[in-house]
């Protein structure tokens, strides 16, 4: 494509080749063209480059300018946002979006206008209406009329007041009509209530007849009144009941009297007597059961003496027998057992006695012969011992004569004869003993084969010993020992050659000697350790290289870290790393140098903050609400961390535009009152001029609620008040005239209804009344010439009547007491009837006037009566259907209006939180509950901005950030891998320097996993598996030589073995002996015969062990015997206290019995007084649980019963009375509702009307007739709104061309200006309005499908937003968690624990500025404990907090600012540090002075380490020392 000079060069060109024909002028006229078209296209040019260098300027000025205008349109100040968007025209003159905004703040302004205006006549309207409510809704119905009028003329077109001035008209009727009702009614309660309150204190003070007679009385008075019945009954019963109780009084005296002496015969143990007394008392009540069981329980204690007796004697004689059982008497004890044994033949202990009397006397003759036989035993073991053998066996043979089964002497014989052979043959063992000693010596002397000689000839003499054996094999062993002498002094050679080697550091050549000399002595570990010495050594010199690069690293790093070059410093430390993997100072170097970064980082975004909030603070006290607004936002996303300061600071923002806002609209209020107060004045005069005077009246008393104290308003008042009193007075004087000649006509109505009254009653016989009812007509006028006549006419009639009468006298007279009686009954039920119905007791009601039908079937009043009824029951029912159904809307309205504030509250919360998806949520489900909601729809808008703005700025840094992962990633992998090669193989060689081969060897494997061509981890594993194969062989020779060992010595222990084992059988034996006497002394008999069985166990024939079990089994079983006869005495008295127990038992039962019934009795009466019914008789029923035949509590129950019923049936009618009026109440509720809601929706429809919206105003009207359909109201409404539409249709068809296109632009704009404010559903009815008119209009057509498409678009975000919940829900809750995991190790002071489980929480979310703030307390709170630590340890107590004095005025400052005001006067500008030394600490402070105020930090280090920071005397961290007083040259 040609370039526009490529293009104006060819035209020129062209042209000068055409000019050759033509004129000079021409060709002149045609340069001048060319280069004005040159000259504009230049200028054009450089238009278009200058536009382009402001095109930033532009762009910034008219976004500034549009936030601006969007906030002023957000805070509803219309104007200003107008002037802001025709600010922003300027700078973007191409953009649409001013001009729509414009057009939207207009359109909002008259908006905000129109409801103003509309809400002031509402209130007004609302006003009276309330007030007249009120007064109706206290049936002051008569002064309710004028306020419903009032409100009439203030809102014409609201049909309400008019309905409620007809009901309240009909209301106050019906007031009257029942007020007289009442006092008739009043009167009967208050006669029938003192009848009753009369019979109730009779019956208090038991006047029972005179109670009777009243309650009788209040019967009279209401027949029908189930109440003095009842009482009528009561008093009988409680009558009665007095009687029996008094009759009952007595019988129970008499029978207390008997039974109290009867039981002290009891108690005096006069049985008989006392049986005789308690059978006289049950004759006096038979039904009671106490003298039966008092009857039984002497006869049982009389019982029980004569057996006492019996076993007193008993137990004498056991306890003399036992005594002489004692002292070995065995047959006088038997004599006394037989004795006790005749006594009381059921027992078993005498005849038990018996017979151990009787094994006791055998026992005790065959321990005597077990003594002889025992003392010609120990004769013999001694003779035993002193070795005179033949001397020790004739004593056991005597033994056994005494007690031929005993094999403890045939053992002992067996002994003697052993023993006597064993010294025979110690001779010989002793001739072997002295060749073995002097073959031993031999061997000492290294005389190896003389020894052979002597051990050779010992075996001659005893050859089974196999000591000879061993000795010789040791020889041969030693033999080859000295041989090896020789090699010995080999090894030492080659071993102190390695040594000196070593010395000199040639390891290898050392190596090389300490394996020469392994090699000849194998068994050397000295040879092991020293190649193992010298390997670690030449190691460690190998170490000492790469330490010392390791350190250089370390260093340079530390010196970045001071220059604050952390990314530099980071990368030094993880060369350092790789150098030395395991070290762990560099680990922690990088930590902190990555907190220090971190440290940096905030410090900067800090200031911006701080400056942010300044610029904000200042927009603010200018009022600039707009500007500070944007500061405080700005501040916010730099500094995320300062939501507290911001929040606050937007919240005083707020309080103070809500103040200035207030002002202004007090102001505003003041002047439209003052504007509405002129006009009621207005209107008062005008209505007062036209004779309106109540008109006026109405007017000026609105006007003076306004200003009460007015003058002028006053006057008119007064002078409207006589006008009306002037007006009122000819009004009652032409009613009066009005009202004589009503009178005079109803004076002769009435009279000729008389007339025609009696002349029917004549008509029917009945004389009486009809002469009753002339008499009437006669005292109206007593001149009347028709009532004369009539009189005459009916006298007449009723003589010749009478004497007709006289032949029918009886049969008339029964068929009139018949009749009256009839009249009477049916005038009574329907009596009964209607007070049932007036108390709304439809079931009583419906009896009494059924009854009346069975009577008189034709009967007109209970027929209607029913009617009224049916009709009464179906609006009670409705009623309560409304009731419940306007309580369950209200009750929906307010929870939704609370779903949608709490959902706005929440979206708040998360817009603040800057969790977008979140937010849109809860916004949209707002306006899902409600549409019209302007607050929410602003809420989505501003959310979406921001999220697209978060969303751009998420990916740009993520974009970023992966980037840079990537390098770093890439640079990574291979230093990680060539460090892990490098820290497996230092593993692998600090194993296989400690011994542990095999373990070293899997490392080097390990090595080769990674890197298989690895030259050093195959060296390695060469280089094991070599010395591997060497150890094995070694370790093989070694167990070889130790077996040889192992059996040489286990031959010599085998010997000394048995000797042992024997020696230690006896000794173990005598131990035991020894151990069971002590035990039988001390009588632990069953130990002592354990320990015998364990004799016998090691050795079965010992027959000192057998004898003694069996002088223990004797004295157990006299033990026993003697256990068991104090047992049986114990038993005895044991049985002797239970049953004394048991008397006592039974008496104390009895008292506590009658003492509980006493005490239930009297709480019972006390709670019966209270009227606690319900408590009384449960504890009655307590007495009657314990003694059911107690005629008290009996009585007391039934007492109770009755004034239960009592009670119940008042409160039944109480209740009764409160249904009622709950339910007239409903009914009223209801009505007055359901008025409200059809003038709201009356007042819906009159408001789309307004807006030209026919349709939804058709709809309201129609609701409106839905909730009543006879309101004329709403039908001419929509008879109205049908002749609106038509007439428009018809101006439409009338419209020429251009004013349908004026329509359709009006349209248009009305629906783009909807679409800005994303209201698509309004902005979609203009377009379809547009295409009502031209359906081809294609703006119309592209504005609807953007619509569709927008909707498609918001739907597809809420889906995404939807499947996205989850995922951010969860990791929302994981950080939580992990947070307040983090939270409850901080609690409990386990900073590291805690800094590890925030550190997982940026790992989940990087950016989660809690979770930094949290690891940054953290990490402050552990430096601060690790400082109280230090002094601790060191006894020093930290510091106080206070300023530092001495340099201004040496005086102690309390006030701080004031403080820092000096200080700023006494330093400049800038930083100032002093250092000194006091007390072994040192004390750093520094001044910083900032726009001449000035602030103190103080550092103080002591000498044993601690080191505190003060800032104008309170504790801080290293970090705000290290920030807030640093070099303001460094700053950046």
């Amino acid at each position: 494509m040609l370039s526009r000079f490529s293009k104006i060069a060819f035209i020129f060109i062209f042209l000068l080749a055409l000019l050759g024909g033509k004129t000079a002028f021409a060709q002149d006229d045609i340069l001048d063209q060319i280069e004005a078209e040159l000259k504009a296209e230049e200028e054009k040019k450089k238009a278009a480059e200058k536009a382009s260098k402001n095109e930033e300027k532009y762009k910034a000025n008219y976004e500034a300018s549009t936030r601006k205008g969007e906030a002023y349109l957000r805070s509803k100040k219309y104007d200003e946002a107008i002037e802001e968007f025709t600010e922003a025209k300027k700078w973007g003159p191409l953009e649409t979006y001013p001009d729509q905004q414009i057009a939207l703040a207009k359109q909002e302004k008259a908006k905000e206008e129109e409801a103003e205006k509309r809400a002031k006549i509402e209130a007004e309207y609302k006003d009276a209406i309330t007030k007249a409510d009120e007064l109706f809704n206290s049936k002051k119905y008569l002064e309710s009329i004028p306020e419903y009028q009032k409100a009439k003329k203030i809102d014409p077109e609201m049909a309400y007041p008019t309905d409620q001035i007809a009901e309240a008209k009909k209301l106050q009727a019906q007031v009257e009509a029942e007020k007289a009702k009442a006092e008739a009614a009043k009167k009967l309660e208050e006669d029938f209530k003192a009848a009753l309150d009369e019979g109730d204190a009779a019956l208090k003070d038991n006047a029972y007849e005179k109670a009777i007679s009243s309650y009788q009385k209040a019967k009279s008075l209401k027949p029908a009144d189930p109440i003095p019945n009842a009482r009528i009954e009561t008093a009988k019963k409680t009558q009665a009941d007095a009687k029996a109780k008094a009759e009952q009084e007595k019988i129970q005296k008499e029978f207390d009297d008997a039974m109290s002496k009867a039981d002290a015969l009891l108690s005096a143990k006069s049985y008989d007597e006392a049986i005789i007394a308690y059978k006289d008392a049950q004759k006096i009540k038979p039904s009671d059961p106490a003298p039966k069981s008092k009857i039984t329980e002497a006869e049982n204690l009389k019982k029980q003496n004569a057996e006492a007796a019996k076993k007193e004697k008993y137990e004498a004689l056991v306890s003399a027998a036992d005594d002489l059982l004692k002292d070995s008497q065995f047959d006088a004890a038997k004599e006394k057992y037989g004795a006790a044994a005749a006594e009381m033949p059921h027992e078993t202990y005498p005849k038990t006695k018996i017979k151990e009397c009787e094994e006791l006397k055998v026992s005790a003759a065959k321990a005597e012969l077990r003594k002889q036989y025992d003392a010609l035993v120990k004769a013999a073991d001694d003779l035993l011992e002193k070795e005179e053998f033949d001397a020790a066996k004739g004593k056991y043979q005597e033994a056994l004569t005494l007690l031929p089964n005993e094999t403890h002497p045939k053992t002992m014989i067996t002994e003697a004869d052993s023993r006597k052979k064993s010294k025979a043959a110690g001779e010989v063992r002793a001739q072997y003993d002295a060749i073995i000693k002097e073959a031993d010596d031999l061997v000492k002397t290294e005389a190896f084969d003389q020894a052979i000689a002597k051990y050779n000839e010992a075996k001659k003499i005893i050859p089974t010993e196999k000591h000879p054996n061993d000795m010789l094999l040791e020889i041969e062993k030693l033999k080859k020992q000295k041989a090896n002498e020789a090699l010995s002094a080999k090894y030492d050679i080659e071993l102190k050659k390695g040594e000196e080697l070593l010395k000199e550091e040639k390891f290898d050549e050392a190596i090389s000697a300490f394996e020469a000399a392994h090699a000849i002595m194998p068994h050397e570990n000295k040879t092991t350790e020293l190649i193992t010495e010298a390997k670690n050594l030449k190691e460690q010199k190998k170490r000492g290289a790469v330490q010392a690069e390791f350190d250089a690293k370390i260093k340079e790093g530390e010196g970045l870290m001071q220059a604050q070059e952390f990314d530099q410093a980071i990368a030094k430390f993880n060369e350092a790393a790789i150098i030395l993997p395991s070290d762990n100072k560099v680990k922690s170097l990088i930590e902190e140098a990555k907190k220090e970064k971190l440290a940096k980082l905030d410090a900067l975004a800090t200031e911006k903050f701080n400056t942010l909030i300044k610029a904000g603070d200042e927009a603010l006290a200018s009022e600039d609400f707009v500007t500070a607004r944007l500061k405080y936002d700005e501040a916010l996303a730099v500094h995320k961390a300062g939501k507290n300061t911001v929040d606050a600071k937007l919240a005083a923002l707020a309080q103070k535009e809500k103040e200035k806002q207030e002002q202004e609209m007090a102001a505003s209020a003041a002047a439209e009152k003052q504007k509405k107060f002129d006009g009621l004045i207005a209107q008062a005069n005008s209505k007062n001029g036209a004779g309106d005077y109540s008109g006026a009246m109405t007017t000026i008393s609105s006007a003076l609620a306004i200003f009460p104290n007015n003058k002028e308003a006053t006057a008119l008042k007064s002078e409207l008040e006589g006008k009306i009193q002037a007006e009122q007075a000819k009004a009652k004087e032409a009613a009066a005239l009005a009202q004589a000649a009503k009178e005079k006509q109803a004076k002769e109505e009435q009279i000729s209804q008389l007339i025609s009254d009696a002349k029917q009653e004549a008509s029917q016989k009945n004389y009486s009344i009809a002469l009753a009812k002339i008499q009437n007509a006669l005292t109206i006028d007593n001149a009347s010439a028709p009532a004369i006549a009539a009189k005459t006419e009916i006298e007449s009639a009723q003589k010749a009547f009478e004497a007709e009468k006289e032949q029918n006298a009886e049969a008339a007279a029964a068929a009139e007491k018949e009749r009256k009686e009839k009249q009477l009954k049916i005038t009574n039920l329907l009596a009964t009837g209607g007070d049932a119905l007036a108390n709304k007791e439809f079931t009583a009601a419906e009896t009494a006037f059924n009854q009346v039908l069975d009577i008189d079937p034709s009967n007109a009043a209970a027929t209607t009566k029913l009617s009224e009824l049916k009709q009464l029951i179906e609006e009670d029912k409705l009623a309560a259907e409304q009731a419940e159904k306007a309580k369950a809307n209200k009750e929906k309205q307010a929870e939704l209006r609370k779903q949608v504030d709490e959902l706005l509250a929440k979206g708040n919360a998360s817009l603040n939180e800057n969790n977008f998806d979140a937010a849109l949520a809860s916004y949209n489900s707002a306006l899902i509950i409600d549409p019209a909601n302007e607050e929410v729809s602003s809420k989505i808008s501003e959310a979406k901005s921001k999220k697209l703005a978060a969303e751009n700025k998420a990916k740009a840094d993520a974009d970023a950030k992966a980037a840079e992962l990537a390098a770093a990633e890439a640079a990574k992998t291979a230093a990680d891998r060539e460090a892990k090669i490098n820290s497996i193989l230092s593993e692998g060689n600090e194993l296989e320097l400690a011994g542990d081969l095999n373990a070293a060897k899997s490392k080097y494997n390990e090595v080769l996993s990674i890197d298989a061509n690895n030259a050093d981890a195959k060296s390695k594993i060469s280089s094991i598996d070599l010395k591997l194969a060497k150890l094995d062989q070694e370790k093989r020779a070694q167990e070889a030589a130790a077996n040889a060992q192992k059996e040489k010595a286990a031959a010599a222990a085998a010997a000394a073995e048995l000797a042992q084992q024997k020696a230690a059988k006896e000794e173990q034996i005598q131990s035991l002996l020894s151990q069971a006497d002590n035990l039988a002394l001390q009588k632990n008999y069953d130990q002592a015969k354990s320990k015998y069985r364990e004799v016998l166990a090691i050795d079965n024939a010992n027959t000192i062990a057998t004898s003694k079990i069996v002088e223990i089994d004797s004295k157990v079983a006299a033990q026993n015997k003697e256990q068991l006869a104090k047992e049986a005495a114990a038993k005895a008295e044991r049985e002797k206290l239970a049953a004394e127990s048991a008397a006592a038992e039974l008496a104390r039962q009895k008292a506590a019995k009658e003492k509980q019934i006493q005490s239930l009795l009297s709480q019972a009466d006390n709670l019966a007084m209270q009227k606690n019914y319900d408590q009384a008789k449960s504890k009655y029923k307590e007495v009657l649980a314990i003694d059911n035949a107690n005629n008290i509590a009996t009585s007391k129950i039934a007492e109770i019963d009755s004034k239960v019923a009592a009670q119940n049936k008042e409160q039944l009618a109480k209740e009764a009375a409160a249904k009622a009026e709950r339910e007239k109440l409903a009914t009223e509720s209801a009505k007055k509702e359901l008025k409200q809601k059809v003038a709201s929706q009356i007042a819906i429809g009159d408001q789309m009307v307004t807006n030209k919206n026919y349709a939804d105003a058709i709809g309201a009207y129609r609701k409106a007739i839905e909730l009543d359909p006879q309101n004329s109201l709403a039908k001419t409404r929509i008879s109205d709104v049908t002749a609106l539409i038509s007439e428009e249709e018809n101006k439409r068809k009338k419209m020429n061309a251009q004013e349908r296109q004026e329509e359709v632009d009006a349209y248009l704009n009305e629906a783009k200006a909807l679409v800005v404010k994303r209201d698509y559903q309004q902005a979609k009815s203009k377009y379809d309005k547009v295409l009502s008119i031209d359906a081809s209009n294609a703006a119309a057509e592209n504005g609807l499908a953007a619509i569709k498409s927008q909707l498609d678009n918001l739907a597809a975000i809420e889906a995404r937003n939807s499947a996205n919940k989850d995922a951010e829900l969860k990791k929302a809750k994981e950080v939580e968690r992990i947070l307040d995991e983090g939270y409850v190790l901080f609690a409990g002071g386990k900073y590291d624990d805690a800094i590890d489980k925030f550190k997982e929480g940026v790992d989940i979310d990087p950016t989660n500025s809690e979770i930094k703030q949290a690891i940054h307390e953290a990490l402050e709170q552990e430096n601060r404990l690790r400082m109280i630590m230090l002094a601790k340890k060191s006894n020093r107590p930290r510091p106080q907090a206070k300023f530092e004095t001495e340099n201004i005025g040496g005086k102690e400052r309390t006030d701080k600012k004031k403080y820092q005001n000096e200080l700023g006067n006494a330093y400049p500008e800038g930083v100032t540090e002093t250092q000194k030394e006091e007390e072994r600490k040192k004390i750093t402070k520094r001044i910083v002075v900032k726009e001449k105020v000035g602030s103190e930090y103080l550092r103080i280090s002591y000498e044993w380490g601690g080191t505190y920071y003060f800032k104008n005397g309170e504790s801080v961290g290293t970090y705000i020392w290290q920030y807030e007083t640093r070099d303001p040259s460094k700053a950046n």
